[in-house]
């Protein structure tokens, strides 16, 4: 089901305000960061969401300014004309445990009656995504992904799915990564660093490209497979190596699924950058893959003038479960 996907905006938001340029600048410079977002930036922003008799929750409200941002970013207003046609594929995992426990700390005394999966969504895992869609006024499908790392990707490959088969019209991919106390010493185990929270928003290229609406980058290819244990064995650190600091330049990389060898230009290895970003992954590298390739000039300042025709993302876990994206210019 390969079909060019056009990306039509993008957003990444983290302790340090909106955009990944800020965010690179200050790792590569070694700049401290402070690990928790602060919602006190977009306070006016999060006061003009704000609706209904409950505030919103931190989670809440750090995807909302995302989407947000995305959606501007893209040039996309919901109407009671488009809505149905607008869909959401979300990547969480440990935030949305914190988003329950919160609920249940709030209410678990003063109104017991809400902590009921059955009376009140915010108990379920798909609580966020439902809250957002009902926020923005977005009507079409909503589906969270909980998989770990590959949760975004996996929402991404299913936004591409919704747009080829023309279920939908306009598909944001929203990808998360935030701190959980519950889960503190296995994150940071992990390689947690920082929370950031990402989106990108799609649409059909067939569509967008005629119309002279602005794109991002265009996904080339994107595919979903599982590896045995001696295919992970060759994979992680074998045919994928990095060089020239994370960014490198030239590389073959195997597709174990198809059993055939593509050449790309450039490969970039998340992890070594970010730290583990969790289910975020597969938003940032979509992101960072279309800042390679316009040339960022927080990328060139750090690395060179690192400009590739093509980028091939890998996300994968360590079970096997991988997703690749291709993406151009």
């Amino acid at each position: 089901m390969d079909q060019k996907i056009a990306i039509r905006g993008t957003s990444c938001i983290t302790s340090l305000g909106e955009g990944m340029d800020v965010w690179l600048d200050a790792i590569q410079k070694g700049k401290a960061i402070e690990p928790i977002i602060d919602t006190d930036m977009f306070q006016t922003e999060i006061n003009a969401l704000q609706k209904g008799p409950y505030e919103m929750y931190r989670v809440q409200k750090i995807t909302a300014i995302t989407l947000l941002k995305a959606l501007e970013n893209a040039h996309i207003k919901v109407t009671e004309g488009n809505a149905e046609r607008v869909s959401i594929l979300f990547g969480s995992s440990y935030e949305v445990e914190r988003f329950k426990s919160e609920f249940f700390k709030t209410y678990r005394e003063s109104e017991p009656e809400l902590t009921s999966p059955s009376i009140f969504p915010y108990t379920s895992s798909s609580a966020i995504s439902a809250a957002l869609s009902i926020l923005f006024g977005i009507k079409g499908t909503n589906i969270t992904f909980s998989n770990g790392i590959t949760s975004a990707s996996e929402a991404i490959i299913a936004g591409r799915d919704l747009l080829v088969s023309k279920k939908t019209d306009v598909a944001v991919i929203i990808g998360t990564n935030f701190f959980c106390d519950d889960f503190d010493v296995e994150l940071h185990t992990c390689g947690f660093q920082q929370e950031c929270c990402a989106a990108t928003v799609l649409e059909r290229a067939e569509e967008v490209e005629p119309a002279g609406k602005n794109i991002y980058a265009r996904i080339e290819q994107l595919h979903h497979g599982f590896k045995d244990n001696s295919e992970i064995r060759g994979w992680n650190g074998g045919t994928i190596t990095n060089r020239e600091n994370s960014f490198g330049r030239d590389f073959v990389v195997k597709d174990t699924r198809e059993k055939t060898w593509k050449s790309v230009d450039s490969c970039v290895d998340l992890g070594s950058v970010f730290g583990n970003t969790f289910s975020a992954s597969g938003v940032l590298g979509i992101i960072l893959g279309g800042l390679l390739l316009e040339g960022n000039t927080v990328l060139k300042e750090h690395y060179g003038d690192v400009k590739p025709a093509e980028i091939l993302f890998v996300n994968e876990d360590n079970y096997g479960n991988h997703t690749s994206v291709v993406i151009k210019k």
